[in-house]
């Protein structure tokens, strides 16, 4: 009995943490890899974040896509239609095994991006880039979720029913959009 319980907490342990753990990532495939041989596809669009290993479908908020990354309801904005883009996904969701506690917590590390990194949406088959330059404390989502004629990308932690978990939010701008040519390496056309 006493085996049952050590094993058992010791697994419970190990999947409360699997989020910081970077071999329970199923991905062979880094996000930086990704960006560089992954081309957008008009309809499927998509999250990277590099510093933190983030590669995430967007999705309409719905009950049941609390595992993947959500665009904030109230907001009509999008990265071809200027304005402020909210997008959150879940901080911490504990699931069955590590490997899904670790898919279903995607926004675990938010809190480890720094001024500077750089953010890209794939948005109706055009990738955008954007640099984090704002990062501050909010009391609520209503911060975040505020709108503005300046094209801003806005992320935030949120909790199963869409509100601000923790306090952290991060702002980006534009810097432009990925360019593709053939045989070379993608870069940021800036003249958009």
């Amino acid at each position: 009995m006493g085996l049952v319980v050590v094993v058992g907490g010791a697994y419970l342990f190990v999947n409360m943490n699997a989020p910081k753990l970077a071999f329970f990532d199923a991905s062979q495939q880094t996000t930086t890899d990704k960006l560089t041989v992954d081309q957008p596809k008009a309809g499927f669009n998509k999250l990277y974040i590099p510093e933190v290993n983030v590669d995430l479908a967007i999705v309409s908020r719905t009950n049941d896509s609390t595992d993947a990354l959500i665009q904030t309801t109230g907001t009509k904005s999008s990265p071809d239609s200027g304005g402020n883009f909210v997008l959150s996904a879940q901080r911490f969701n504990l699931r069955l095994s590590p490997q899904q506690t670790r898919a279903a917590s995607p926004f675990y590390g938010i809190d480890n991006l720094h001024v500077g990194a750089q953010v890209f949406v794939d948005w109706s088959g055009t990738r955008y880039a954007y640099q984090i330059d704002k990062k501050f404390e909010a009391p609520s989502a209503d911060e975040a979720k505020r709108q503005s004629s300046d094209s801003r990308l806005t992320l935030f932690a949120s909790d199963s029913a869409g509100e601000l978990s923790g306090r952290t939010i991060i702002e980006a701008k534009p810097i432009g959009t990925v360019a593709f040519a053939h045989g070379q390496k993608p870069f940021i056309d800036r003249s958009q």
